[in-house]
């Protein structure tokens, strides 16, 4: 049987080998106030294919990542609102994206994020994209956000059931 829930309030969770946060199989998902920094191989958080349910990030910072920020493969339900998502993709300039939203995943909301760079140098960040959609992903929403300092621009939307609205470069 698949666990019920995960809370973390004011969780920190400083440069773990792999995933920072790895959600396999579950319902219910929930990470508010969080710092997860420096994973040296993997995403700041992963939500693989076999997870069915529902996540919330809020007000929280997920940097300094090997690779992804957030990397979503399965789900539905998931809302990313208030977060600093910056400096990822450490591992290679242009390899992975702040935000990665994978085929088949369903009803997404990633509103008032700041994803990119975030050092005030005025330097990009080695983010490929602040945020990536792949074919198939439904029912995605992504607005509100400030994404400036990613290599390749702030959102790479494959995905015809996606919605990208009023986001912004940072200043």
């Amino acid at each position: 049987q698949d666990p019920l829930f995960l809370f973390a309030n004011d969780l920190e969770i400083d440069f773990p080998r792999d995933d920072g946060i790895q959600l396999v199989r579950g319902r219910v998902a929930n990470c508010v106030n969080c710092y997860i920094q420096g994973s040296r191989e993997g995403n700041g958080i992963h939500v693989g294919k076999n997870w069915t349910a529902e996540l919330q990030v809020t007000n929280s910072r997920i940097s300094g990542h090997a690779r992804a920020g957030v990397n979503i493969e399965g789900g539905q339900h998931a809302v990313f609102t208030g977060n600093i998502i910056a400096d990822n993709s450490y591992s290679a300039i242009n390899a992975s994206s702040g935000v990665e939203i994978g085929a088949g995943v369903d009803t997404v909301l990633v509103s008032s994020n700041r994803i990119g760079a975030v050092s005030g140098s005025g330097e990009a960040c080695n983010h490929r994209y602040g945020v990536s959609i792949e074919p198939g992903a439904q029912n995605v929403l992504v607005s509100s956000n400030l994404l400036g300092g990613n290599q390749e621009g702030a959102v790479h939307n494959l995905a015809q059931g996606a919605m990208v609205i009023g986001n912004l470069p940072a200043a």
